[in-house]
């Protein structure tokens, strides 16, 4: 590699419109300002030459930025040729930031892409996914391509953390028109990485199930409202949403778990300080499970009773028949 030259460069010469490695532009940094107000700039940037005496950004891009915010008129800085292999650029850029701050996910992702552009995969692996901050694993690796494939407007949720790895990937295997109908469940509900996931898997069941696409099951009217509804909290809006994918996915399972409900409220035993009864799980099997909560003998003596009570109502004879 030919020895980079360290002088003098006007800010105004730099190209900072947008990060080198297509990242989203990072929050302003006032402890990043205060730092080189303080104490300069420690760490000289990496700039790369460009026709017509221009410089586009390798590594310390945060750095320049606040020195423009700053309004400092210049900067010193490592020069390096133009004709300096793109490999290089990634390896500085990775060494620079590898050991000061996470990537984040979509760092992570477009940089694996393109070191797989000039290295083996087995390679990427063992040396860039460490750096990165990720399993050196094929399985995570391959998830990371699948997020680099995504739209600018996805790209961005996986930035911000809004969008897991694994749903980003899922969805990355989805035709275009399907993840645009996903579009506004994930850039409008605050669904968690569980929920994604969930979401994603109901959704893709259902469109098997019925031999129809993943868009067409979200943009079903009754999925649609959650979306349109006014004045719903997030969560609510994401609890309705799960309610009707599982009624949809499990209508027999769904409707047993209402009637049990209604019936524990019709015996008062729906918020039972001290008595909780169980159904079998998913409704299958004989076994029941009822918990009781006493403080003396008297106390549970008196909750015996109440049971006994309770199993002699015609209602309560209907839980074992759901």
């Amino acid at each position: 590699m030919i020895a980079p030259e360290l002088r003098e460069v006007a800010l105004s010469s730099v190209d900072l419109r947008e990060h080198p490695f297509k990242i989203p532009e990072a929050e302003e940094s006032p402890i990043l300002r205060e730092s080189l107000t303080e104490v300069g700039m420690l760490a000289p940037p990496r700039l790369k030459a460009r026709p017509g005496g221009r410089f586009q950004v390798v590594t310390g891009w945060k750095r320049l930025k606040a020195a423009q915010q700053l309004g400092w008129p210049q900067v010193r800085a490592v020069i390096l040729k133009e004709d300096l292999p793109e490999i290089h650029e990634l390896l500085l850029y990775l060494h620079d930031n590898a050991f000061c701050r996470p990537f984040n996910p979509l760092e992570q992702a477009l940089l694996a892409r393109r070191f797989l552009s000039h290295w083996p995969r087995e390679r990427v692996l063992r040396q860039v996914l460490p750096l990165l901050g990720v399993p050196p694993s094929p399985a995570h690796l391959a998830r990371l391509l699948a997020v680099a494939h995504l739209e600018p407007p996805w790209q961005d949720l996986v930035a911000q953390s809004r969008l897991a790895l694994g749903a980003g990937s899922r969805l990355a295997a989805w035709a275009l028109a399907d993840r645009e109908a996903a579009w506004p469940y994930f850039s409008g509900l605050p669904l968690t990485q569980c929920q994604q996931e969930e979401m994603l898997e109901a959704v893709e069941i259902l469109a098997r199930r019925e031999g129809g696409s993943p868009g067409a099951v979200l943009s079903r009217e009754e999925l649609r409202l959650i979306l349109e509804g006014p004045g719903l909290p997030g969560r609510e809006r994401v609890e309705r949403l799960r309610h009707i994918l599982r009624k949809w996915l499990h209508p027999r399972l769904t409707e047993a778990a209402a009637e049990f409900a209604a019936i524990l409220r019709e015996l008062n035993l729906k918020n039972h300080p001290h008595l909780r009864l169980h159904a079998p799980p998913g409704f299958e099997g004989p076994d029941f499970k009822l918990e009781i909560k006493f403080q003396s003998r008297q106390e549970l003596q008196g909750h015996l009773e109440e049971l006994g009570r309770l199993a002699e109502n015609p209602r309560f004879a209907d839980l074992f028949s759901l």
